[in-house]
């Protein structure tokens, strides 16, 4: 058996669909966290939006590389 059978496919992909807002939730959530208390350290709200989104660039940049390194082309 080397492929997933298609009613198996389908049901990961109903899902994550059905999980998706979920957990969308839940990241901005922990994101709305996140600001709270780098803002409550005493930095400004705009430099920890910054801070925020650098942050979330680094991580997802790993998603857009493709095989070996290379960029994926959108």
């Amino acid at each position: 058996m080397s492929r997933l059978p298609t009613w198996a496919c389908w049901s990961i992909f109903a899902a994550v669909v059905l999980l998706f807002p979920a957990i969308a939730l839940l990241l901005l959530v922990a994101g709305e966290i996140i600001i709270d208390l780098v803002t409550g350290i005493g930095m400004p709200t705009l430099l920890a939006l910054i801070v925020a989104g650098g942050i979330g660039r680094l991580l997802f940049r790993k998603l857009r590389m493709g095989h070996a390194g290379a960029p994926v082309e959108t």
